[in-house]
């Protein structure tokens, strides 16, 4: 048994230090594209995004981990689900609606029965008040549609703290369709124009927008 040791050190100082190392990683998501979990978000973010403007990771470590634990609770629910690739469910299908240039991966579809599957972790508060899908969500499902022409899909909200979850139906609507190609086009004609939207600041999201070097928001 080795006698060496480092008496200082300390292992949520090594888990932070790491954590905050990951925002000098390379971008790895593709760039120049609308994505559909962001679509009912900021208007300029999603101009940066279009134009190809390079993404800087700017993401906390308390942040980083809420991050890391709803990507394991996706992980671990299509691994149930698919169960090895014995079961019709397939995951992470890359989609596209190449008109108005949307790309994207589905957490799930299940091409015979007829749905498409988004999943989303939230917090017990949150959770305890969900009596609907959330717009954005709703928003998000509805590229995949699109893109797959499966008119219908399930919203599956899992509480992080206690490991309940539930399920929501979403049918296609045109109305819904119709506002994104709306938000599409705004930023397009900014593009055209050679403009760039106005700031839509907010404490919560632009602490750890990826465009925030360049943006600038007070906050």
């Amino acid at each position: 048994m080795t006698e060496s040791y480092d008496p200082d050190f300390n292992i949520a100082e090594e888990l932070e230090n790491r954590l905050e190392a990951k925002n000098k990683s390379n971008w790895v998501r593709k760039t120049g594209v609308y994505h559909p979990s962001a679509l009912s978000g900021c208007s300029r973010a999603l101009y940066y995004d279009r134009v190809g403007e390079q993404p800087v990771q700017n993401i906390g470590p308390k942040l980083r981990m809420l991050f890391g634990a709803g990507h394991a609770c996706h992980d671990f629910i299509q691994g149930i689900l698919s169960d090895n690739g014995k079961t019709e469910f397939e995951s992470e299908i890359p989609v596209s609606v190449k008109e108005y240039d949307i790309f994207g991966h589905t957490d799930g579809i299940y091409r015979k029965k007829g749905w498409v599957i988004e999943i989303k972790s939230i917090s017990d508060d949150g959770f305890r008040i969900l009596v609907k899908p959330k717009t954005e969500h709703i928003q998000q499902l509805h590229c995949y549609m699109k893109a797959l022409e499966i008119p219908r899909g399930q919203i599956l909200y899992v509480n992080r703290n206690n490991g309940h979850y539930r399920a929501f139906r979403v049918k296609f609507d045109d109305a819904v369709w119709s506002n994104i190609v709306d938000t599409i086009n705004y930023v397009e004609e900014h593009i055209k124009n050679n403009t760039i939207p106005d700031r839509e600041e907010s404490f919560f999201y632009c602490r750890s927008c990826k465009f925030a070097h360049t943006c600038k928001p007070v906050y």
